[in-house]
């Protein structure tokens, strides 16, 4: 079957992303004037010509009414206003398919079939609006699948992750104007299904934009009032244009400080460069995200309560890439979110792989055409309108002071570099030499200071002072261990374990710069290191980790990921297929501490060394053993008239222990508790002749530095019945308890009898006849 090619779509509601699956199945995304970002937006020219994304975002400056941001809102209305035109919104979902079909003819000259993305909660006539504008903008074969689906296509088939029947996933889509939220599961061997949903119509990366440029209106000194008055409440179009570069500005400040911890922001018209750093904008955007984990609260409860248990979280969209939203929901799930480096292209690119490209060509092969895609003749045009309307009005206070500062009817896109044919998360991406990057970053320094622009601490300065970088990630063992980080050292411990928990790094490292270049493409904010700076990683997952806690237990178990300065304070052991990593000088702390029982121990990333251990529990097993015993020893006197006969036929309980729920712990850290039940007897022709055994002298544990007598004896006596009625038997029911070095992991008992015994009512002595008087046993808890 000859192989096709095959096209994701996602029409969001700022940006439209697509996905190009090739005949050898790899991805990527078609890139629209350099960017895998197409802005939804389009602009309705005076000639009735309809432009689409960036062309719209320029046009817009001058003529904001005729300008409409988000289409994909207005899916299902049959016309929207712009201008004084009323345009079909099929005309208008036409157009911009129609740059997305232009954009693929570069790529292929074969129409391929097309996959569609669209909410789950769309019914079949918003489905099929969206369907028919693909077929119309020239795609021979038009298919559709839901967002969260097409998200879950991705994390199953790209990240290798899968969802197991049982556990649900939930996919948090943080787009620019609206956050969608879906819980997935699978039913037997059927593919994932949406299973719950939820979301917020009102809030995106756009209201994160609005409290910045809020923040930085606020702050600004008293001279600038007129400047951000003709910001909030533009009326030329200087103010326009100004308007729309603030907004420009916060945007981007907002996404590099995803990469970096201080951003300048340069106002138009200022002789001054703001900034604005990472601590501001998460105090800015920390409140406004609780309505998000508010959401994904309900919608897990909701999940949970049919029977769906939350195991992971795929969290998508462009408002993902800020670190604040990973951790913000990380505190309030438990759940470290899986996140890749691109969240933006995660459902076009898996909307490409949901169905099969061969499968897809040949139901489309009767209305597939073999001419190239050619860029459509002239654009989609509008009847005329009715009535203008006013886009621009700002909120104004009571005093007629500027009020709170809504966003302008441009939802300017993100700056994205070109990522030409590379799959959108390779095995181990590499970035650009890091030479070439500062070679480049030399020249836009130097073009900057040419043109009277400085700007402190920039990261485009090689060699500038950088702040503390650190953070969490969710992501697989796969894409970080292995090649990226080193093993640890041969013959390091490199684990910790305690009375209910065994904690194993996936892998763990304090790597050199050049190491750290391995890890540069995950690590959107790492900084070019200095040679006396390291980068601290610990990944972990579920298959190296064990909690053991009992419902009822009185202890706690908790855990500290300490790196440099900061450090991450989790409750029980850390969230599966999560990477903790920071940047900080050589020589500072970077460990893994967990407390259980309110001991703690701590992990050294670099290393594998483990500090303070409560030792016995790295050294063979715990538990109980038996120790099977066969002794036997007979005495009598020289004329043998008086004969006794100790023996012991019983296996003996040997047990090895550091700690016991009830007791709490039972030893100190460097030793382990070793308890050996048994029973001594003796068997005598005289009833007032007792045993002659003390075992707090003849009963040790034995060791090439001398003997180890019992920290604890207790020997109850009883009668012991025996075959001579004129004689009596009497044993001792021994336990002795013993606190071994915690690397004695094969145990060697010893017990002596004396060899002699004195009569003393008849003043005889009894001597042994036969027999051993020393004895040794082992039991092995190596393994």
């Amino acid at each position: 079957m000859t192989p096709h090619h095959l096209l994701g779509v996602d029409f969001g509601t700022s940006h439209v992303v697509a996905a190009l699956r090739t005949p050898d199945g790899r991805t990527r995304p078609l890139l629209f004037d350099g960017s895998p970002l197409l802005p939804s937006a389009v602009f309705l020219d005076v000639a009735e010509e309809v432009h689409i994304g960036r062309d719209a975002l320029r046009l817009a400056v001058g003529s904001p009414d005729r300008f409409e941001p988000n289409p994909k809102r207005h899916v299902g209305e049959s016309s929207i206003l712009l201008g004084d035109s009323e345009i079909e919104m099929s005309t208008v979902l036409a157009a911009v398919f129609a740059k997305v079909q232009r954009a693929c003819a570069e790529e292929t000259p074969v129409p391929p079939p097309v996959v569609l993305t669209h909410p789950s909660t769309w019914g079949d006539r918003k489905i099929g609006l969206l369907r028919d504008a693909a077929a119309a903008a020239g795609f021979p074969s038009v298919e559709t699948v839901s967002e969260p689906v097409a998200a879950v296509s991705y994390y199953e088939r790209e990240l290798g992750q899968r969802i197991e029947p049982g556990e649900a996933l939930a996919v948090v889509d943080l787009g620019g104007g609206t956050v969608d939220i879906a819980v997935l599961a699978r039913q037997g061997d059927g593919p994932p299904a949406v299973v719950v949903e939820g979301g917020l119509s009102g809030f995106g990366g756009i209201d994160i934009d609005m409290a910045v440029v809020e923040h930085l209106r606020t702050t600004a000194p008293e001279d600038e009032a007129d400047f951000w008055a003709g910001v909030a409440q533009p009326e030329t179009d200087r103010q326009r244009r100004e308007r729309n570069q603030v907004w420009t500005e916060a945007r981007e400040a907002k996404e590099m400080l995803s990469r970096a911890t201080t951003a300048p922001v340069a106002l138009p018209g200022r002789d001054t460069t703001a900034h604005l750093t990472r601590t501001e904008l998460e105090a800015i955007a920390e409140p406004l995200l609780a309505p998000v984990t508010a959401e994904l609260d309900r919608v897990r409860e909701r999940a949970e309560s049919g029977g769906h248990v939350l195991a992971a979280i795929f969290l998508v969209g462009g408002a993902a890439r800020m670190p604040l939203a990973a951790s913000v929901i990380h505190r309030s799930t438990g759940i470290a979110p899986v996140l890749i480096e691109r969240p933006e292209l995660v459902v076009a690119d898996g909307a490409a792989r949901f169905a099969d490209a061969d499968a897809t060509a040949e139901r489309s092969a009767a209305a597939a055409t073999t001419a190239p895609l050619a860029p459509a003749e002239g654009a989609p045009t509008a009847p005329n309108a009715t009535a203008p309307t006013d886009t621009n009005a700002a909120a104004t206070l009571v005093d007629g002071t500027p009020g709170p500062l809504t966003p302008p009817n441009v939802n300017l896109t993100p700056p994205s570099a070109p990522v030409g044919a590379q799959p959108i998360l390779p095995a181990h991406p590499r970035r650009p030499r890091r030479r070439l990057a500062i070679a480049g970053a030399v020249v836009a320094a130097l073009a900057m200071l040419a043109a009277g622009i400085y700007l402190p601490n920039s990261r485009f300065w090689p060699g500038a002072e950088q702040g503390p970088v650190s953070g969490s990630i969710g992501t697989t063992a796969g894409t970080v261990c292995d090649e990226a980080v080193p093993a640890f050292p041969e013959g390091a411990t490199g684990f910790l374990r305690g009375p209910h928990f065994e904690l194993r790094p996936s892998c763990a490292g304090t790597l050199t710069p050049t190491e750290a270049e391995a890890l540069d493409w995950l690590i959107e904010d790492l900084p070019e290191l200095n040679p006396d700076q390291r980068l601290a990683v610990v990944h972990f997952d579920a298959a190296a980790q064990l909690l053991d806690l009992p419902a009822d237990s009185v202890y706690e178990v908790a855990t500290e990921v300490v790196i440099g300065d900061r450090t991450w304070k989790l409750t029980g052991l850390p969230v599966e297929d999560t990477l903790y990593y920071g940047v900080i000088p050589d020589g500072d702390p970077a460990e893994v501490k967990v407390t259980d029982a309110d001991r703690s121990q701590s992990l050294d990333f670099g290393t594998g060394a483990v500090k303070d251990p409560v030792s016995a529990l790295y050294h063979g097993q715990l538990g109980d053993r038996v120790m099977q015993v066969e002794w036997e020893v007979k005495r009598a006197s020289r004329d043998e008239e008086w004969t006794n006969e100790s023996f012991m036929d019983d296996p003996f309980a040997i047990s090895r222990q550091v700690f016991d729920e009830a007791t709490g712990w039972l030893c100190e850290p460097d030793s382990a508790l070793v308890t050996a039940e048994f029973f001594y007897i003796t068997d005598t022709v005289a009833h007032d002749l007792r045993t002659e055994f003390d075992p707090a002298t003849q009963f040790w544990v034995n060791t090439e530095a001398g003997p180890i007598y019992a920290s604890s004896v207790v020997a109850d006596p009883y009668f012991h019945e025996n075959d001579n009625p004129d004689g009596e038997g009497e044993a001792l029911a021994i336990t002795m308890q013993f606190a071994v070095p915690a690397d004695m992991t094969v145990i060697e008992f010893a017990f002596q009898v004396t060899h002699e015994q004195h009569y003393y009512r008849e003043d005889v002595w009894l001597y042994i006849v036969e027999g051993d008087p020393l004895n040794y046993y082992k039991v092995d808890y190596s393994a």
